[in-house]
């Protein structure tokens, strides 16, 4: 159960992750020059953004591997 638990876990911050990247690519497309400036730390959060997503990618690293290793049983 717990396995299920961190793996989808993994599945959500990636996507979270992807949505974010998304929307610096949709914002720097309406821009006229193609370009996003980005503020770090602009409002205090950037510290704690950084420590979060430093300790996801590990865990969504995790999910992934799992998941593929799961298929690859499956195939077999």
């Amino acid at each position: 159960m717990s396995l299920r638990i961190i793996k989808f876990a993994g599945i959500m911050f990636m996507f979270i992750t992807s949505i974010m990247f998304y929307i610096h690519m949709y914002t720097a497309f309406s821009n006229p020059d193609f370009s996003v400036h980005v503020y770090f730390n602009h409002f205090g959060e950037g510290m704690f953004e950084l420590l979060f997503f430093s300790m996801v990618f590990p865990l969504i690293l995790f999910a992934f591997s799992y998941e593929y290793a799961m298929v690859w049983r499956t195939k077999k």
